[in-house]
């Protein structure tokens, strides 16, 4: 199937078949197998004397174990599941939650300045500063959370609950409306992020289509060998197909496409997104 000179790059026990059955996994088999690529690839992008023995040695295990199953989707996926996803009451798990005392020190930690410090000592808040707070000056901006978490893309909003359901639901679609309008204005959103805000199975198949978690598996692999290896070599190794060489440069698929897509799903702020998703359906059958 392949040629010689790839043997080095391909594991053992490498089987593409073994990644076929992505082809129709729901969001939750998604969720866990990325997880389990996780550290395995985080970890490809640090220098490997970076880490200890016992470190090493629970990368390969897992990486192993990754290669061996290639995509999991029976029984082992509840357990895993609900070691990622927390099923109580407490929604800590959710696309809209409210903020804990934890998350709220630490966001004040890490927005407060000696600037703002200092203006908010010397403003008074008086009835009369709060009706009128020109002089409370950057104190009146909003809270952005852009500088301090650019991934998570996180708002934090105040709801006066002492107004109708129907209302309160107006002003939230008309804030979601204007924030969606500001956000795109702010950055350039290419095909490739708009389409990862949208978890379904036409995304699911271009996910498999690209046989990400495949390469997920080998480029990892090859770090703790201590490969080197190139686009055009996972190109070669991914897409052996003659169908697909002849019509199609699998090196730039690698750089263009694979690579940029493996980079997002295996970043901690989408795997959250993906939990949020599946913690809230979840509530929403047991009520």
């Amino acid at each position: 199937m392949y040629s010689d000179h790839l043997d080095k790059f391909i594991p053992e026990e490498f089987n593409l078949e073994k990644y076929e059955v992505a082809a129709n996994m729901p969001l939750e088999c998604w969720l866990v197998n990325l997880s389990m690529r996780f550290l395995g690839y985080i970890s490809s992008k640090t220098p490997m004397e970076s880490f200890d023995d016992s470190q090493k040695a629970l990368i390969r295990n897992i990486n192993t174990q990754n290669i061996q199953s290639g995509v999991i989707t029976d029984q082992r996926i509840n357990q895993l599941l609900n070691e990622l996803i927390m099923h109580d009451q407490s929604e800590s798990s959710s696309v809209v939650k409210e903020i804990t005392y934890l998350e709220l020190f630490l966001l004040a930690d890490n927005l407060k300045s000696p600037e703002l410090e200092k203006l908010y000592i010397e403003t008074e808040l008086s009835t009369f500063s709060v009706l009128n707070q020109d002089n409370a000056g950057k104190l009146n901006d909003f809270i952005s959370t852009s500088d301090i978490y650019p991934e998570d893309e996180l708002s934090f909003l105040q709801v006066d609950m002492n107004n109708s359901d129907n209302e309160i639901k107006s002003a939230f679609s008309g804030w979601l409306q204007q924030e969606r309008e500001k956000r795109k204005s702010d950055k350039t959103t290419n095909r490739r992020e708009h389409q990862m805000k949208n978890f379904n199975t036409v995304t699911f198949r271009k996910w498999h289509d690209a046989r990400v978690i495949a390469y997920l598996d080998l480029i990892t692999w090859n770090c703790l060998e201590g490969n080197k290896v190139t686009s055009k070599i996972l190109g070669d190794i991914l897409f052996p197909e003659t169908s697909i060489r002849d019509t199609r440069d699998t090196t730039a698929m690698i750089n263009d496409t694979i690579k940029p897509l493996a980079n997002k799903l295996a970043d901690r702020t989408v795997l959250k997104r993906m939990a949020n998703v599946i913690a809230d359906k979840n509530r929403q059958k047991i009520t």
